[in-house]
């Protein structure tokens, strides 16, 4: 159950980036959290049994595309 939970924190982050009714400021939250390299996101990946390493290198081409960069 802790794997689903921590799954669809990254899963609402991503909602978030690109989804044209989030708020900026949460927009840009999302998007600084799935692209730094942070404690909090290798704890969420860890715990939802992902690869911070590859969640950043892939959220990051994709990131930059939505936001014209």
């Amino acid at each position: 159950p802790e794997t689903k939970l921590f799954s669809a924190v990254l899963a609402q982050a991503v909602h978030d980036v690109f989804s044209g009714h989030v708020d900026k400021m949460d927009k840009n939250q999302a998007m600084d959290f799935l692209t730094e390299d942070t404690f909090h996101l290798r704890v969420i990946c860890e715990l939802a049994g992902r690869d911070a390493g590859y969640v950043r290198r892939n959220s990051s081409p994709r990131i930059r595309e939505k936001s014209g960069g």
